[in-house]
């Protein structure tokens, strides 16, 4: 996004997470409702595992959290987004 002049992320919590969306989509929001499924390759950034396997382990508590808000946004984001009802 950088490379096309758009703004960093809006969170500072996404800056500390390499992301790469599986199917890339150049308008937003949508013109239409989108099926409500997110599909990113992810990591931690800058570090991948840490020596605690408590903590490395509550790592994957954030990916199960994360995922709903994009899934759920993308089906309705062309309504809410774009002023429409």
């Amino acid at each position: 996004m950088s490379e096309r002049g758009e703004p960093g992320p809006p969170y500072k919590f996404w800056e500390n997470i390499d992301s790469r969306p599986v199917e890339w989509r150049d308008e937003w929001p949508p013109t239409e409702s989108l099926e409500p499924y997110w599909q990113q390759w992810e990591r931690f950034i800058p570090t991948d595992t840490f020596d605690d396997p408590w903590l490395d382990a509550c790592r994957s508590v954030i990916w199960i959290d994360l995922s709903g808000w994009p899934a759920a946004n993308g089906r309705y984001a062309w309504r809410t987004l774009r002023g429409s009802r």
